[in-house]
């Protein structure tokens, strides 16, 4: 059994109320591995899962599809995106449009639009901009454009280009 299959054996016993030490055995892991496969989610790259390794839910990302994006991305590319996105869309891109999960996760009626324009370009993630910037903000002052103010985020902000 591969990892990413014992990782999704060991969800679904957990889902059927099976304790850590009975998957534990299922899986053939620690059980101290199992507990943090319960506090992986799924990666943002290709849908494998990631397990909560990190003691919490901060794995976006398969080993493989984290150095795919660091080994594409730089600062300069990304602002090169941000000025692209500003181009084609008539304003830079939010966290939402680089994150469509997160506008998922908002209950936006604007998720499948945001969803669609991420899909539709070669952008990178809202966690790889923040893994070369200290803040979403000061990727877009990089690129040359003003911070939205609170008011004006979201995903139900969208300016749709004509």
């Amino acid at each position: 059994m591969t990892r990413e299959e014992k990782i999704a054996k060991a969800r679904e016993l957990r889902a059927q109320g099976k304790r850590a030490r009975e998957i534990a055995e299922a899986v053939d892991a620690p059980e101290s591995t199992v507990r943090n496969w319960y506090l992986g989610g799924n990666c943002e790259g290709c849908g494998k899962p990631v397990d909560g390794g990190a003691g919490d839910a901060s794995s976006k990302r398969c080993a493989s599809c984290a150095a795919r994006a660091s080994a594409i991305w730089s600062r300069a590319r990304i602002i090169e995106r941000i000025q692209a996105w500003a181009a084609r869309y008539g304003s830079p891109p939010t966290a939402y449009d680089w994150g469509p999960d997160r506008a998922d996760r908002a209950g936006s009626p604007a998720a499948s639009l945001v969803r669609e324009r991420y899909e539709a370009g070669d952008w990178p993630a809202f966690s790889v901009v923040t893994h070369y910037f200290s803040s979403w903000n000061e990727a877009i002052r990089s690129a040359g454009f003003d911070p939205r103010r609170v008011g004006e985020r979201g995903p139900d902000k969208l300016k749709v280009a004509a």
